[in-house]
């Protein structure tokens, strides 16, 4: 999974973290009560709301000296510049220091908070209400680059029997760091006034409920939140709320929950279809209009949403052609290309939108090769996974050899064209199956740029296959093994397999699978 990341509006997109926090910010909207306390006290405090009459000072501001005041003014600020400090060092370190970083910039700006309570308890005017919403903001950021950072260390972890359990206990802990993330900005949200930058936690809310959403095992509780992200980002285009050179952004993460929340609704047991392809239709239309709207002036980045619409409608395809409806998935392949092809024109030498070329491709191959004539929009299976290569997978190798991306479409496509080959009974089989076997072993090899353990698991397993069809079916009893050692995957699973099946009875797996119970 990728960084959900903090939004910053167009007018700060640039700007160091000590020009976000002015020595007397703007008044704010008056805090808003939630759950029955107010965002700044722990439940069970006195509301701000009752001090004494204007003009008595009450009891907590007699006991406050000018020393006192400007002591705690001293270490607030003490302690929101070390948390930002904390921020820039985490987002140039690698995961495993980020995540110590991060986790250390969300206390500094809990203790912060307290300071601050303190002294909006004590009577403090509304510089001090202002600057603790800063705060807010910033420990929600913190929070939610904790939960991506959480997310992905497991696949940096070295293969072994307990990998698998250490990475759901990943996944839970992300979950509740973006749920930390969520309250955090809730205030921030309540208070939010007509203005530069109002829209900005409406964002921040909204992506890190689409990452908690995204990355939720349990759909009844994944849907919700991904429903949550959509109407947050509906609030945050309010025409009070987003100004408008920042609405392509907001646009953008807009169609992306809901493009996510139709994954979730068409992959659901039953599928949802109605309410799914509902959010499917809007999120096209949602990243049309962000397109549009798009002017690299307030820093929007086009290309980049090019790929997310494209690979949006690569999804949604998949959604169709499992309908039934290969017409529509023709229809949506088609345009996903497009997309790809016009992220490409920005000439930004970006290998994703090529493995999209690659990946759609593919896809025309796997319809054509279920269609009544053998043949998509004329071409056959075999001459959509040539194109895979070449306009796709190839030409993303080119810009760098080592992209894993690249190196699994290699594999998968030739995989695909070694079977067609066979089943013509060409002579050009075998040869499409070594190198298939090639580029998995070349992707094997950085194991860790595959993504999540559940990714991986997939990559060895058809490493595997293609190990026997390239006839080394010695490599893909090592692999298997692997697998079954640390648990991807069973005895059963391999037998059931066409390619790998054979193996299932062999001792050297028998034998794994043994020490795996």
């Amino acid at each position: 999974m990728g960084k959900s990341h903090a939004y910053r509006p167009p007018h700060l997109r640039g700007a160091k973290p000590a020009d976000r926090a002015p020595a007397e910010p703007a008044q704010p909207a008056q805090p808003t009560q939630q759950n029955g306390s107010f965002w700044w006290q722990a439940p069970g405090s006195q509301p701000a709301g009752n001090t004494a009459a204007a003009g008595t000072p009450n009891r907590q501001q007699a006991q406050t000296g000018p020393s006192t005041q400007t002591e705690r003014a001293r270490s607030f600020r003490q302690l929101v510049q070390a948390a930002e400090e904390c921020q820039k060092q985490a987002e140039r370190r690698p995961d495993e220091a980020a995540r110590g970083l991060y986790r250390e910039g969300a206390r500094l700006c809990r203790s912060a908070l307290s300071l601050a309570g303190e002294a909006i308890e004590g009577g403090a005017g509304p510089s001090w209400q202002a600057q603790a919403l800063e705060v807010q903001l910033l420990l929600g950021a913190h929070l939610q680059a904790l939960a991506d950072v959480t997310a992905r260390l497991p696949s940096l972890a070295p293969p072994s029997p307990s990998v698998l359990r250490e990475a759901e206990a990943a996944i839970a802990e992300a979950c509740q760091h973006y749920s930390q993330a969520v309250d955090a900005y809730q205030p921030c949200i309540n208070a939010s006034e007509p203005g530069d930058g109002a829209e900005v936690p409406f964002v921040n809310c909204a992506r890190a409920l689409r990452s908690w959403g995204e990355l939720c095992p349990d759909p009844s509780q994944a849907v919700p939140l991904l429903q949550r992200s959509v109407a947050m980002l509906e609030s945050a285009l309010s025409a009070d709320v987003c100004p408008e050179d920042s609405r392509a952004d907001v646009l953008g993460s807009h169609a992306g929950s809901l493009a996510a929340l139709g994954d979730r609704l068409l992959n659901a047991d039953p599928p949802q279809v109605e309410p799914g392809l509902e959010a499917c239709t809007r999120a096209r239309a949602a990243y049309s209009d962000a397109c549009q709207l798009s002017h690299s002036a307030n820093g929007d980045d086009l290309p980049g949403l090019l790929l997310d619409w494209g690979a949006a409608l690569h999804t949604m395809a998949g959604h169709a052609a499992v309908a039934g409806g290969q017409g529509e998935a023709v229809e949506l392949l088609e345009e996903a290309a497009s997309r790809f092809r016009d992220a490409v024109s920005f000439g930004r030498q970006d290998v994703a939108p090529l493995n999209g070329i690659g990946d759609v491709h593919v896809a025309m191959a796997e319809l054509a090769a279920e269609s009544a004539d053998g043949t998509v929009r004329g071409r056959s299976e075999s001459a959509w996974l040539a194109a895979a290569l070449t306009e796709g997978y190839e030409a993303a190798l080119r810009i760098d050899k080592a992209d894993v991306d690249a190196l699994v479409g290699v594999a998968e496509a030739n995989v695909l064209l070694g079977k067609a080959a066979a089943a013509a009974g060409a002579g050009d089989a075998q040869g499409h199956f070594s190198a298939a076997k090639a580029a998995y072993e070349a992707a094997l090899s950085n194991p860790a740029a595959l993504g999540s353990w559940e990714d991986r698991l997939g990559v060895v397993f058809n490493a595997a296959c293609a190990c026997v069809l390239a006839g080394a079916e010695n490599d893909a009893v090592s692999l298997l093994a692997q697998l079954l050692w640390i648990g991807g995957t069973t005895i059963e699973e391999i037998r059931a397999d066409e390619d790998v099946g054979a193996l299932a009875d062999s001792d050297a797996l028998m034998s794994a699978a043994a020490r795996s119970t």
